[in-house]
């Protein structure tokens, strides 16, 4: 899938390619020169950064996976469009580095962040699921040209991140024309953005990965009765992961395209529903 670099951080280094080297040189708190930015822990270890992961519910991906050439542009442009509008915030509110003033040590805002983004189309059960990783590098550059470790973990705050998104993207969609709910899922308090007008047996059918997590979730809710819902969703996607598999994009498009006529629509059904609900005609 496509990648990109995030950020003002990203910027002063002069990153443009997301390859392998300069990924791993800002995991390892270096610069494309391999200059330390960020030295080693008094351990000797340098925490390499933290992976945000931000996906839109099945209803997207399943527009994506079967919309024509405009719809797979709108629900991927609506994505990208979230999850910058929620690294921003995070650039600008959430990423502190510690400083010393007047011989004590505080925390302070930098707006400064080095992340890359990693796109993905599929589920571990190759189903349609648009997605994206975020990897946030743990460097910063303070407002004096330092560079420095970020000092908070705020941007772990998952619920809140998930809630910037959800509200983010369905704004996104309902600018190019689409009826939006916001939907409650039963884990967490977030809502999510669900466009309307899509069947709910071809949502279910494509969502085997969301029902192995789910019926996981019963089963841990007894075994762990005081755990959060997040606390159950991240042990119900550990425990339920299956290896990533490769296939042939052809391939995996042909299958998904007999797997929606198994339930009696074609891409076309799809589509022009869609049509109808925006009212866009698409040539």
């Amino acid at each position: 899938g496509d990648r990109v670099w995030m950020g003002k951080g990203a910027e002063a280094l002069g990153l443009r390619n997301v390859d392998p080297g300069a990924f791993q040189a800002v995991l390892e708190g270096k610069d494309l020169h391999g200059n330390t930015l960020v030295a080693p822990a008094s351990n000797g270890e340098h925490r390499s950064g933290w992976d945000l992961h931000f996906a839109p519910s099945k209803s997207v991906s399943m527009v994506w996976a079967f919309g024509d050439e405009q719809q797979k542009t709108d629900m991927m442009e609506s994505h990208h469009g979230a999850v910058e509008s929620v690294m921003k915030y995070v650039e600008e509110n959430l990423i502190e580095a510690r400083t010393t003033d007047k011989g004590k040590t505080v925390r302070v805002a930098t707006g400064s962040m080095v992340a890359a983004r990693f796109d993905h189309y599929t589920s571990r059960e190759l189903d349609p699921q648009l997605h994206s990783h975020v990897v946030v590098a743990n460097v910063t550059r303070r407002k004096d040209g330092q560079w420095r470790a970020i000092a908070n973990e705020k941007i772990f705050n998952r619920e809140l991140l998930t809630a910037l998104y959800e509200n983010e993207l369905a704004a996104e969609l309902k600018d190019r024309g689409y009826v939006v709910t916001m939907e409650k899922h039963d884990t967490g308090n977030s809502r999510y953005a669900r466009i309307e007008g899509i069947d709910e047996r071809s949502i279910d059918h494509f969502g085997k990965r969301q029902s192995q997590i789910d019926t996981a979730i019963e089963s841990l809710k007894e075994h762990y009765p005081n755990a959060s819902p997040g606390e159950l969703r991240q042990m119900a996607c550990l425990q339920t992961r299956q290896p990533k598999k490769m296939i042939d994009r052809d391939v995996l498009h042909a299958s998904w395209d007999a797997q929606l006529e198994s339930l009696g629509y074609t891409r076309g059904d799809l589509s022009r529903a869609l049509m109808q609900q925006t009212g866009i005609e698409h040539t």
